[in-house]
């Protein structure tokens, strides 16, 4: 089972749906373990108004609690890594082979 990275904006999709965000989140990756970028929870506290605040630190504290917050070279590796994969798989597919 291959562990799931969401970007912010896909944080910030499921977060603008109130109470059901965690919900939302888990139903997305259903039989991936869930982590959580450094890069990307920062992102979350720059755009979070002080009402909202709130919010986002209890998003860091469930994933600080199972240890799923990915530090930032492990994100960048992380980032390099799937970098690589799409390219392999671009190399696969004959419209996106000319460009890659």
């Amino acid at each position: 089972m291959q562990p799931a990275l969401f970007d912010s904006s896909i944080y910030i999709t499921a977060l603008r749906q109130g109470d059901n965000a965690t919900l939302a989140l888990r139903r997305l990756a259903a039989d991936a373990p869930l982590w959580l970028s450094a890069v990307v929870l920062e992102e979350l506290y720059a755009g979070a108004t002080e009402r909202d605040r709130h919010v986002v630190e209890r998003l860091e504290r469930d994933f600080d609690r199972i240890k799923r917050i990915l530090a930032i070279m492990e994100t960048r590796n992380l980032m390099n890594e799937e970098s690589q994969r799409l390219e392999a798989i671009k190399k696969q597919i004959p419209i996106f082979a000319d460009i890659a």
